[in-house]
Protein backbone atom coordinates (compact mmCIF):
# COMPACT_ATOMS: atom_id res chain seq x y z
CA UNK A 1 0.00 0.00 0.00
CA UNK A 2 1.30 3.43 -1.02
CA UNK A 3 -0.38 6.39 0.31
CA UNK A 4 0.26 9.61 2.33
CA UNK A 5 -0.11 9.06 5.83
CA UNK A 6 -0.79 11.54 8.94
CA UNK A 7 -0.64 10.73 12.72
CA UNK A 8 -2.32 12.66 15.24
CA UNK A 9 -1.86 12.77 18.45
CA UNK A 10 -2.53 14.28 22.09
CA UNK A 11 -0.27 13.80 25.21
CA UNK A 12 -1.08 14.34 28.99
CA UNK A 13 0.97 14.13 31.98
CA UNK A 14 -1.40 13.46 35.04
CA UNK A 15 -4.70 14.35 33.22
CA UNK A 16 -3.84 17.27 31.39
CA UNK A 17 -3.18 17.60 27.66
CA UNK A 18 0.35 19.10 26.58
CA UNK A 19 0.62 18.31 23.53
CA UNK A 20 -1.51 17.62 20.67
CA UNK A 21 -0.92 16.77 16.60
CA UNK A 22 -3.72 17.38 14.17
CA UNK A 23 -1.09 18.33 11.36
CA UNK A 24 2.69 17.14 9.92
CA UNK A 25 4.98 18.38 12.97
CA UNK A 26 2.17 20.43 14.88
CA UNK A 27 4.46 20.11 17.92
CA UNK A 28 7.27 17.70 16.97
CA UNK A 29 7.15 15.51 19.31
CA UNK A 30 7.95 11.75 18.36
CA UNK A 31 7.30 8.36 19.84
CA UNK A 32 10.47 5.94 20.08
CA UNK A 33 10.70 2.63 21.20
CA UNK A 34 13.19 0.20 23.24
CA UNK A 35 15.49 -1.11 23.43
CA UNK A 36 18.35 1.68 21.49
CA UNK A 37 18.56 5.17 21.45
CA UNK A 38 16.71 8.28 21.80
CA UNK A 39 16.77 11.82 20.94
CA UNK A 40 19.75 14.07 19.92
CA UNK A 41 21.52 17.01 22.32
CA UNK A 42 19.04 19.90 20.45
CA UNK A 43 16.23 17.86 22.23
CA UNK A 44 14.72 17.04 25.24
CA UNK A 45 13.78 12.99 25.93
CA UNK A 46 10.90 12.17 28.04
CA UNK A 47 11.67 8.20 29.40
CA UNK A 48 8.71 6.54 30.56
CA UNK A 49 8.12 3.15 31.81
CA UNK A 50 5.95 1.69 29.86
CA UNK A 51 4.04 -0.67 31.74
CA UNK A 52 3.59 1.33 34.91
CA UNK A 53 2.97 5.07 32.24
CA UNK A 54 5.32 6.99 34.71
CA UNK A 55 8.33 8.80 33.90
CA UNK A 56 11.43 7.51 35.14
CA UNK A 57 13.46 10.39 33.62
CA UNK A 58 13.49 13.36 32.12
CA UNK A 59 16.71 15.54 30.33
CA UNK A 60 18.73 15.88 27.12
CA UNK A 61 19.63 12.96 24.75
CA UNK A 62 20.73 10.99 23.34
CA UNK A 63 19.35 8.52 26.01
CA UNK A 64 19.57 4.72 25.70
CA UNK A 65 16.18 2.90 26.43
CA UNK A 66 15.37 -0.35 27.87
CA UNK A 67 13.41 -2.76 25.94
CA UNK A 68 10.20 -2.13 28.30
CA UNK A 69 10.65 1.81 27.91
CA UNK A 70 9.80 4.42 25.39
CA UNK A 71 10.35 8.00 25.10
CA UNK A 72 8.67 10.93 24.19
CA UNK A 73 11.30 13.47 21.94
CA UNK A 74 10.50 16.88 22.26
CA UNK A 75 11.83 20.41 21.53
CA UNK A 76 13.05 22.37 24.24
CA UNK A 77 10.40 25.25 24.22
CA UNK A 78 7.57 22.24 24.70
CA UNK A 79 7.46 23.26 28.84
CA UNK A 80 5.50 21.10 30.33
CA UNK A 81 7.27 18.46 28.72
CA UNK A 82 10.40 20.30 29.44
CA UNK A 83 9.50 20.08 33.14
CA UNK A 84 7.57 16.71 33.65
CA UNK A 85 9.35 14.61 37.01
CA UNK A 86 10.07 11.43 37.66
CA UNK A 87 7.17 9.92 38.57
CA UNK A 88 4.43 11.65 36.58
CA UNK A 89 1.78 9.73 34.68
CA UNK A 90 2.03 9.61 31.05
CA UNK A 91 -0.97 8.61 28.40
CA UNK A 92 -0.72 9.35 24.39
CA UNK A 93 -3.36 8.81 22.25
CA UNK A 94 -2.85 8.60 18.45
CA UNK A 95 -4.43 7.64 15.12
CA UNK A 96 -3.18 7.34 11.76
CA UNK A 97 -4.59 7.79 8.57
CA UNK A 98 -4.98 5.74 6.26
CA UNK A 99 -5.82 3.33 8.99
CA UNK A 100 -4.29 0.49 7.42
CA UNK A 101 -1.04 1.74 7.99
CA UNK A 102 -1.90 1.72 12.02
CA UNK A 103 -1.58 -2.00 11.84
CA UNK A 104 1.32 -2.40 9.51
CA UNK A 105 4.36 -4.50 10.14
CA UNK A 106 6.77 -3.21 7.83
CA UNK A 107 6.34 0.30 6.34
CA UNK A 108 8.97 2.28 4.32
CA UNK A 109 9.11 6.16 4.58
CA UNK A 110 9.62 8.04 1.20
CA UNK A 111 8.39 10.37 -1.01
CA UNK A 112 6.68 12.44 -2.42
CA UNK A 113 3.37 10.46 -3.59
CA UNK A 114 3.80 10.36 -7.37
CA UNK A 115 0.48 8.50 -8.36
CA UNK A 116 -3.06 7.39 -6.70
CA UNK A 117 -5.65 5.28 -8.14
CA UNK A 118 -3.67 5.73 -11.40
CA UNK A 119 -3.95 9.70 -11.66
CA UNK A 120 -0.91 11.75 -10.91
CA UNK A 121 -0.70 13.07 -7.01
CA UNK A 122 2.77 15.13 -6.89
CA UNK A 123 1.98 17.89 -4.55
CA UNK A 124 5.46 18.30 -1.89
CA UNK A 125 4.28 21.07 -0.61
CA UNK A 126 1.63 18.97 1.35
CA UNK A 127 4.43 16.54 2.70
CA UNK A 128 7.07 19.37 3.30
CA UNK A 129 9.07 18.78 0.91
CA UNK A 130 10.68 21.69 -0.24
CA UNK A 131 10.28 22.44 -3.78
CA UNK A 132 13.22 24.15 -6.27
CA UNK A 133 15.84 22.01 -4.88
CA UNK A 134 17.81 19.94 -7.39
CA UNK A 135 16.87 16.76 -5.84
CA UNK A 136 13.36 17.01 -7.05
CA UNK A 137 13.13 19.81 -9.49
CA UNK A 138 17.23 19.64 -11.09
CA UNK A 139 18.15 16.78 -13.41
CA UNK A 140 19.42 14.11 -11.21
CA UNK A 141 18.96 10.33 -10.65
CA UNK A 142 15.83 9.27 -9.88
CA UNK A 143 14.17 6.38 -7.94
CA UNK A 144 10.49 4.99 -7.25
CA UNK A 145 8.48 2.11 -6.67
CA UNK A 146 4.98 1.86 -7.84
CA UNK A 147 2.10 -1.03 -7.29
CA UNK A 148 0.10 -2.34 -9.90
CA UNK A 149 -3.61 -3.24 -9.58
CA UNK A 150 -2.79 -6.84 -9.43
CA UNK A 151 0.03 -6.50 -6.74
CA UNK A 152 3.02 -6.50 -8.97
CA UNK A 153 5.56 -4.62 -8.18
CA UNK A 154 7.54 -2.14 -10.01
CA UNK A 155 10.86 -0.63 -9.23
CA UNK A 156 12.14 2.03 -11.20
CA UNK A 157 15.54 3.50 -10.96
CA UNK A 158 16.47 6.64 -13.39
CA UNK A 159 19.50 8.40 -14.78
CA UNK A 160 18.69 11.89 -15.36
CA UNK A 161 15.25 13.13 -14.68
CA UNK A 162 13.26 15.54 -12.56
CA UNK A 163 10.82 14.25 -10.36
CA UNK A 164 7.76 15.24 -11.86
CA UNK A 165 8.69 12.95 -14.77
CA UNK A 166 8.36 10.07 -12.72
CA UNK A 167 4.60 10.09 -13.15
CA UNK A 168 4.03 9.83 -16.47
CA UNK A 169 6.57 6.86 -16.41
CA UNK A 170 4.37 5.44 -13.38
CA UNK A 171 1.36 6.03 -15.27
CA UNK A 172 3.25 4.33 -18.36
CA UNK A 173 4.31 1.03 -16.59
CA UNK A 174 0.58 1.13 -15.72
CA UNK A 175 0.85 1.38 -11.64
CA UNK A 176 -1.91 2.14 -9.67
CA UNK A 177 -0.38 3.76 -6.81
CA UNK A 178 3.44 4.97 -6.71
CA UNK A 179 5.92 6.76 -4.73
CA UNK A 180 9.59 8.40 -5.58
CA UNK A 181 12.83 7.08 -3.23
CA UNK A 182 15.40 8.88 -1.80
CA UNK A 183 17.57 9.57 -4.84
CA UNK A 184 20.43 11.27 -6.31
CA UNK A 185 23.95 9.70 -6.35
CA UNK A 186 23.46 6.73 -4.27
CA UNK A 187 20.35 5.56 -6.91
CA UNK A 188 21.19 1.97 -7.73
CA UNK A 189 19.33 -0.93 -9.09
CA UNK A 190 21.08 -4.24 -8.71
CA UNK A 191 19.63 -7.54 -10.41
CA UNK A 192 20.82 -10.21 -12.12
CA UNK A 193 24.33 -10.12 -10.35
CA UNK A 194 24.77 -6.58 -12.30
CA UNK A 195 24.18 -2.74 -11.36
CA UNK A 196 21.68 -1.76 -14.30
CA UNK A 197 22.23 1.58 -13.86
CA UNK A 198 25.71 3.93 -13.77
CA UNK A 199 27.80 2.85 -10.70
CA UNK A 200 27.02 4.80 -7.28
CA UNK A 201 28.81 7.95 -6.34
CA UNK A 202 28.14 7.09 -2.93
CA UNK A 203 27.84 3.87 -0.41
CA UNK A 204 24.14 2.11 -0.42
CA UNK A 205 23.13 2.06 3.03
CA UNK A 206 19.50 1.10 2.66
CA UNK A 207 17.74 -0.57 0.07
CA UNK A 208 14.57 -2.41 -1.22
CA UNK A 209 15.28 -6.17 -1.49
CA UNK A 210 12.99 -8.36 -3.42
CA UNK A 211 14.10 -12.01 -3.39
CA UNK A 212 12.32 -14.54 -6.05
CA UNK A 213 12.04 -17.97 -4.92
Amino acid sequence: MIDRVVASYSVFLDGVLVAARGAPFADQVAVVTGPGFAGSGRVGVLVVDDEAGLVVDNRVGPVRLASEQYALVYPAELRPLALAEAGTRVRYDWHVTPEEFASARYALEAGPLLVKDGRPALEPERELFAVGQRILDGLTQQAAIGVRADGSVVLVAAESMVASDLVPLMQRLGVRDAMRLDSGGSTTLYADGRVWNRRSEREVVSAIVLRVP
